[in-house]
């Protein structure tokens, strides 16, 4: 795809402030509701927030570099977002609404709840606020390296970028094969195939927290995914990590190299966690087969064909006595082995 003419650079993007990016959502909300695609000049300014009384050459300049972000951040062309003139309008291709509408109606959203929780600021709201903004601090640090991730992921591009590794305490350079971006427990994870680590040979597919990428490392290279190893790899990836696993891990943390046990597991839960789950379904790959009639009976959940991963784990460790993991004995027994550890710790 050929590139923009005034193109902004990575850099930029990564500084721009979180209202820059809602704004580019609602100009994208807004040329999609109509049945041409379009925005006009006014629409612009209003969403903007620019006044009309302004001098035209400002307000010009001002409209100018929000019609750029809007096509840096969508990857697109002058002839994908184009002024038509006869309509003196800013008119999007059709093409644009076949391939990215539903992906990026996503994510704008998602980042429009985060603009909302950041301008809470009422002091009747105050502890409200900050809890807020508390628990949204990974999501809101996330949002410069989610768009230039998924840029990458679109153009078929390499990219490198320095990673702190909490656990250790260390930072490293990657150098991956982006693949897919996957949100789970309020975080992002990026996936794909790792080629370098701090300029060494390190093949093999690894995922990443987005949050933990250092901003300003990020950037996509020229070089491009190799196809033939992402089609031979990531078909059967896909549909483990996003059918049959919560979370992101379907290697073992001990050993890498090594799949986590996957196995149908029936979880049993009590009224209150049942109705829970009925009405916020813990995965998409989750079913009820067994409905309590009243609070005196238990719901049964089946996860068919599933990873037993950590994060599976903690989601039952988490609930305490309302879950208990009818199926099968292995899970059952890792369950137990690890309760007996928390029970001997406080002894």
């Amino acid at each position: 795809m050929r590139q923009n003419t005034n193109e902004i650079s990575i850099d930029e993007i990564q500084h721009w402030k979180l209202k820059s990016f809602t704004e580019t959502k609602e100009i994208w909300n807004k040329t999609v509701s109509k049945s041409d695609f379009s925005i006009s000049r006014n629409e612009i300014i209003k969403i903007i927030g620019a006044n009309k009384s302004d001098l035209e050459i400002s307000l010009n300049k001002l409209i100018e570099r929000t019609i750029i972000k809007f096509r840096t951040l969508f990857n697109l062309t002058n002839e994908q977002f184009y002024y038509d003139r006869a309509k003196k309008k800013y008119v999007l291709s059709r093409e644009v609404i076949n391939n990215n509408y539903p992906t990026y109606t996503f994510l704008y959203n998602y980042l429009n709840t985060l603009k909302l929780f950041h301008e809470v600021n009422s002091e009747e709201l105050t502890g409200f606020s900050q809890t807020l903004k508390f628990h949204f601090k990974n999501a809101s640090a996330e949002v410069p390296q989610l768009f230039v991730l998924m840029k990458a992921i679109q153009q078929g591009k390499q990219v490198r970028f320095a990673h702190h590794n909490y656990f250790n305490n260390e930072i490293n350079t990657h150098v991956i094969e982006p693949w897919f971006i996957k949100p789970d427990a309020e975080k992002f994870y990026v996936g794909g195939f790792r080629l370098e680590k701090n300029e060494m040979v390190a093949k093999g597919y690894r995922h990443f927290t987005i949050s933990q990428i250092i901003a300003d490392s990020l950037e996509i290279l020229d070089n491009e995914v190799d196809k033939n190893r992402k089609s031979e790899m990531f078909d059967e990836l896909e549909f483990s990590l996003f059918n049959q696993c919560i979370g992101v891990r379907i290697y073992r943390e001990d050993d890498p190299n090594e799949k986590c046990l996957k196995s149908t597991i029936k979880v049993e839960t009590n009224f209150t966690t049942g109705k829970e789950w009925i009405n916020n379904p813990k995965h998409i790959g989750q079913k009820c087969i067994k409905e309590a009639e009243n609070i005196d009976n238990n719901f049964l959940f089946e996860f068919n064909n599933f990873y037993y991963n950590n994060a599976f784990k903690q989601l039952i460790l988490g609930l305490g006595t309302s879950v208990k993991v009818t199926e099968p004995k292995e899970v059952q027994e890792d369950i137990k082995n690890e309760l007996l550890k928390n029970i001997q710790s406080y002894a």
